[in-house]
C-alpha cells in the first residue's frame, strides 16, 4: 500500500507468492479488504471464498434446508434481507422451543408473537423495520415453494434480483474496489456461482440439496477447480 500511495507503483505490478496459498486466502482477503486494496486471487478456488459468492451459496442453502441455521443466519443479516442482529433475535424468540426457521414461518403466516418479551419487543419496533422482517419471512416461504419447481439456477437469480441483493453487495463490497469496479466484481462473482448451478442442473437431474453439496465441496476445495478465468491484464489489482 505504501508503494502504491507514496511511490506511485500501480497494483498490477505487485505480485504474492506463497507456498499454501490455500491457508492465506482468508487472511489476506480480510486484509486486502480492510486496506481497500484491489486484488484478484489466481487460483479459482478464491472465487468462492468472496463474500458475494459465499452469500449466493447461504441463499441456496437456507432454500434447500429451511433449519440450517448458519445459512439461516447469513441469508438474514446479509445482502439478501440485511435484517439487523435484535431483528434477528426478536423473530428467534418469536414461539418459545421452536427454531428460526420455524419462526419466521409464523411470521409469514401473520401470527403475532406469543413470548412476552417478543411481543413487547415488536411493538417498540418501527413500522418500516417491522415491514423488513415480514418481508423477509414472506419471500423465504414463497421461494421455499418453487425449490425442486422451477431450475435452481433461476430460482436464485430471481430471488437475488428481488431481494435488491446485487445493489447491497456492490455496496457493501466497495473496499475492494471504486465506484464501477465495485458493482462488477460483486456481479461477476454471482455470475460465476449463477453459471456453475447453471452447468451441474444441464448434465443431469438434481434436486437443490444435492445440489448445495456440491457447491460445498467447490468452497472447501473437495472439488478442485483450475486458473481463475476472470483475469485481466488490464485491471489495476495485485
Amino acid at each position: 500500500k505504501i508503494l502504491h500511495d507514496e511511490q506511485g507503483v500501480p497494483w498490477n505490478e505487485m505480485l504474492i507468492l506463497a507456498r499454501s496459498f490455500n491457508k492465506l486466502i482468508q487472511p489476506l482477503h480480510e486484509a486486502f479488504q480492510q486496506a481497500g486494496i484491489p486484488y484478484r486471487a489466481m487460483v479459482r478456488e478464491a472465487v468462492w471464498q468472496r463474500q458475494e459468492v459465499r452469500d449466493v451459496v447461504s441463499l441456496a442453502t437456507c432454500l434447500a434446508d429451511a433449519d440450517h441455521g448458519p445459512a439461516l443466519l447469513a441469508v438474514l443479516r446479509g445482502p439478501v434481507f440485511r435484517l439487523t442482529d435484535g431483528e434477528i433475535l426478536l423473530v428467534s424468540s418469536w414461539n418459545e422451543g421452536r427454531s428460526l426457521g420455524q419462526n419466521l414461518y409464523q411470521v409469514a403466516q401473520g401470527n403475532n408473537p406469543n413470548f412476552p418479551a417478543a411481543a413487547e419487543a415488536w411493538q417498540h419496533l418501527s413500522e418500516d423495520r417491522k415491514a423488513c422482517v415480514c418481508s423477509a419471512a414472506i419471500h423465504l416461504h414463497n421461494w421455499r415453494q418453487l425449490v425442486d419447481r422451477m431450475p435452481h439456477h433461476e430460482l436464485i437469480q430471481n430471488a437475488l434480483e428481488a431481494s435488491g441483493a446485487y445493489e447491497a453487495m456492490a455496496a457493501w463490497l466497495t473496499p475492494l474496489g471504486t465506484g464501477a469496479e465495485s458493482v462488477r466484481r460483486s456481479a461477476a462473482g454471482i455470475d460465476f456461482v449463477i453459471n456453475r448451478m447453471r452447468e451441474i442442473e444441464s448434465a443431469r437431474p438434481i434436486t437443490l440439496v444435492n445440489l448445495v453439496e456440491l457447491l460445498g465441496l467447490y468452497a472447501s476445495g473437495g472439488i478442485k477447480e483450475d486458473i481463475d478465468p476472470d483475469l485481466s491484464t488490464d485491471e489495476d489489482m495485485v
